[in-house]
């Protein structure tokens, strides 16, 4: 799980409009760790951003069961190969950290190498996200076993589907709202999990009292995998992939 953030961000009283997280250091609705410091004063690369009306709302776009290098993987630079949807940053778009500026695309600590998926594959198998798997797959930090914990065997890309990762000629709509609004690929959960877990886990930072109790819907015990945030823990935790594996 990812977050794809519009912000708004307040300098003494004025608002301003971050396009990328590393120019938004105010009080602000993203999710860094500076999120909510105090800026004392403005400099003039921050007053480039201010908005000509203020933004009122806050709008956050996050992918269910997979990592930011999973869209993100080598943004903002696509393949761009014959037939298919082409994808050309802006000139100042800044690097972000992705397996390609990280160097990972070729030294990943995985069984496997991260590897494009074509666009003529838009849906894969859902990777495994259970609170056990995903914390077996961060190894205490290692973060090299996606592929033996989490990957799904799917029925084109095989049994290492989570080394994959999508560029600009398939997530095209994905990779254009990071060129106007603010992505957040240095945003952590802070807990391990499926879905709910992670979504309260993003707006709040925090899963706890939000648990199955007594029983689900249906009647049986509520998921082992469902746990309580247990705060300070790894905070690799929701973006399984760092700038790893997605």
């Amino acid at each position: 799980m990812f977050p794809l953030v519009v912000q708004n961000c307040e300098f003494q009283g004025e608002t301003s409009h971050a396009s990328s997280p590393h120019q938004c250091h105010g009080r602000c609705g993203g999710f860094g760790n500076d999120s909510f410091a105090r800026v004392p004063r403005i400099s003039t690369n921050q007053r480039r951003f201010f908005t000509s009306t203020p933004i009122k709302h806050v709008v956050v776009i996050f992918q269910e069961n997979v990592s930011f290098d999973y869209y993100f993987g080598t943004y903002p630079h696509a393949f761009n190969l014959p037939g298919g949807t082409s994808f050309h940053a802006k000139d100042d778009t800044p690097e972000s950290n992705t397996l390609l500026s990280s160097g990972l695309l070729t030294n990943n600590p995985n069984k496997l190498n991260p590897f494009r998926i074509p666009p003529s594959l838009p849906v894969t198998c859902d990777e495994d996200h259970n609170y056990n798997d995903e914390q077996a797959a961060a190894n205490g930090g290692l973060m090299d076993k996606f592929v033996e914990k989490l990957s799904c065997n799917d029925k084109v890309l095989g049994p290492a589907s989570a080394m994959g990762y999508y560029d600009g000629n398939t997530a095209t709509a994905m990779w254009n709202y990071a060129q106007f609004f603010a992505m957040s690929e240095y945003s952590w959960g802070t807990t391990f999990g499926p879905s709910t877990p992670g979504a309260l886990n993003l707006v709040a930072r925090n899963t706890l009292p939000g648990t199955l109790f007594p029983t689900r819907p249906n009647g049986k015990p509520p998921s082992a995998s469902v746990q309580p945030c247990q705060c300070g823990n790894d905070r690799r935790g929701d973006r399984r992939s760092a700038t790893v594996a997605r």
